[in-house]
């Protein structure tokens, strides 16, 4: 199912490298353009099992505050995964998660060095334990939901989380 996040440029964060048209819903269908010539040519297409691997889907919803009935809201009333149920409710959805750690970890590495700030275990633990704290003290105040769905919260707290510590929080975990 496609769901485009540039619907909501604010609460998008795109690479330099990522260019517009790998946003529009032709360039997402033409992914398929292989898979249903193979199903309508071949046998064994009848059986095949298509896949999307955007995992964005799971973990990024900046935008919640623009979709239709969240005006106003702490939290979201609707998010993105609401929607594609919604949409595709007997869709069959595999998700394959890393260690938490090793991934926020890993992006932390890879954001520091795209910008060519040091990098240390030290330096990791220093903003990991400020992040923690910071989480720590929504959560008390105003609740997990409301906190990790926090977009101002989110986007000022350092590097690791802007590149993996709200992809390991699951909606359905907290909901």
């Amino acid at each position: 199912m496609y769901w485009n996040r540039a619907r909501y440029p604010e609460g998008v964060i795109v690479h330099q490298t990522t260019s517009v048209d790998h946003m529009r819903f032709s360039h997402f269908v033409n992914y398929f353009d292989y898979c249903a010539h193979k199903i309508n040519t071949t046998r064994e297409g009848q059986h095949c099992i298509i896949g999307d691997d955007s995992s964005y889907y799971f973990w990024e919803d900046n935008g919640w505050p623009n979709h239709p009935g969240n005006k106003g809201l702490t939290e979201p009333r609707y998010t993105t995964s609401m929607a594609l149920h919604t949409a595709q409710p007997e869709a069959k959805l595999i998700v394959l998660l890393r260690d938490p750690t090793e991934r926020v970890y890993s992006g932390y590495n890879m954001y520091m060095a795209e910008r060519k700030q040091r990098r240390s275990p030290e330096h990791f633990n220093e903003l990991a334990t400020q992040a923690i704290k910071r989480y720590d003290a929504c959560f008390m105040r105003f609740g997990i939901r409301s906190c990790v769905y926090n977009v101002s919260l989110y986007n000022d707290v350092f590097p690791v989380s802007k590149t993996r510590l709200k992809r390991c929080l699951n909606e359905r975990v907290i909901a």
